[in-house]
């Protein structure tokens, strides 16, 4: 499966490229959609914005980060990012640390015509009659996903087509919205999502369970019981990947610190407590012990 994502992200990093150097898409005769790849090699922190449509996002290098009133996860590489039209959002694109590069494709959809499509389909009808199963006040994460891509993939290439019939384009949506729907419908029931990810990749989906609330102590116990594994599995399988719990809670805390802290008037004592550090100067000896710097130095630098 990890050979099957790679391709695919590959292969869209080259229609992204295309995206880049040939004609914008965005003039295609098609109401349905419109698509772009966004590449840099400098972080960016959008702030807040509000998007007019629907806006699918799949990331190909580097991450995002996005923020919802109190909500917050974090799309990897492989991910996708799903942003209903209307709400509020902070966002704050980050390049790979090994390519120093970010790219995404990002897509965005006609809400009328996603509505047709989730008619079509009544099954899909669990969570709203225009984005189906995903929830329209809020943003949401999928995981990599070789169906949810190719989708992706395959839409975008038809979209570029400068003669591509409108009935295609059409199919090739439904097919769009039928993949990230289905792959939605699954991950409504975490328990069985994180077991399935825990089969195929035990290291990424602690990372992902710590991602998801970094806040939170995430025991052992508590982490095995989600990936449907014991304890002592846990133990055994991130001892082969040269690891322990404590060591990835860590790491994945103080990755979220060094882009908070990036960040225009980070505040040390409110970093410490997002991160799950409930005295700051615990959390800062923890920072320097992890970055050689502390915390506000990392702010100030910034």
């Amino acid at each position: 499966m990890q050979d099957t994502l790679r391709r695919l992200i590959e292969e869209l990093a080259v229609v992204g490229a295309e995206l880049t150097r040939g004609p914008d898409v965005h003039g295609t005769p098609s109401r349905l959609a419109a698509a772009t790849c966004i590449s840099m090699r400098t972080a960016l922190y959008v702030g807040t914005f509000k998007p007019p449509r629907s806006l699918v996002v799949a990331l190909l290098e580097g991450t995002k980060t996005v923020e919802q009133n109190a909500e917050r996860f974090v799309a990897a590489t492989g991910d996708l990012f799903i942003a209903p039209a209307g709400i509020l959002l902070g966002v704050d694109s980050r390049p790979d640390p090994d390519s120093g590069c970010y790219r995404a494709v990002v897509i965005d959809l006609d809400p009328d015509a996603v509505a047709a499509v989730v008619r079509r389909h009544p099954t899909l009808h669990r969570g709203s009659s225009v984005l189906g199963p995903f929830d329209p006040t809020r943003a949401q994460r999928l995981p990599a996903s070789p169906h949810a891509l190719q989708a992706v993939l395959h839409f975008v290439r038809t979209l570029m087509l400068p003669d591509a019939h409108a009935a295609l384009l059409q199919h090739r949506l439904e097919d769009l919205v039928l993949a990230l729907a289905l792959q939605q419908v699954g991950d409504l029931e975490p328990e069985r999502a994180h077991a399935t990810q825990a089969r195929l990749d035990l290291v990424l989906a602690v990372r992902n369970l710590i991602r998801g609330d970094p806040a939170a102590p995430w025991p052992a116990e508590l982490v095995a019981r989600r990936l449907a594994v014991s304890a002592a599995t846990l133990r055994r399988r991130l001892a082969t990947a040269g690891l322990t719990l404590r060591e990835v809670r860590a790491q994945e805390r103080m990755a979220l610190a060094r882009t908070l802290l990036s960040r225009p008037g980070a505040n040390v004592s409110e970093v410490a407590q997002r991160c799950g550090y409930q005295s700051a100067s615990k959390f800062a000896r923890q920072y320097r012990r992890w970055t050689g710097s502390t915390p506000s130095q990392r702010a100030l630098h910034d």
